[in-house]
């Protein structure tokens, strides 16, 4: 699973405070059990906006150069090492 970036965090926070507020401002008289429901679920949605927001990053990499392989020989730091070289004496 990917890691989210700062905008992405960004994005969920914004989700987060925007759904707040807009909710609120649409129960204005809210008693407390419903403001808890409308952070929890204000929380989860930005959650949610954050993972999806990295997983579509995720999904966008850029494919691999041509003449580059990609089966096994590459790895998460880069090209496989070549064989070591054995010297043999005669």
């Amino acid at each position: 699973m990917p890691h989210p970036t700062p905008a992405h965090l960004a994005y969920g926070s914004a989700t987060v405070i925007s759904t707040t507020f807009v909710s609120l401002l649409l129960v204005q008289d809210a008693p407390g059990p419903v403001a808890v429901l409308i952070a929890v679920v204000a929380l989860v949605l930005g959650a949610a906006v954050t993972l999806a927001a990295a997983r579509h990053q995720a999904g966008r990499r850029p494919a691999a150069p041509a003449g580059e392989a990609t089966t096994g020989e590459r790895t998460a730091t880069g090209p496989a090492p070549a064989p070591r070289r054995t010297h043999v004496r005669a």
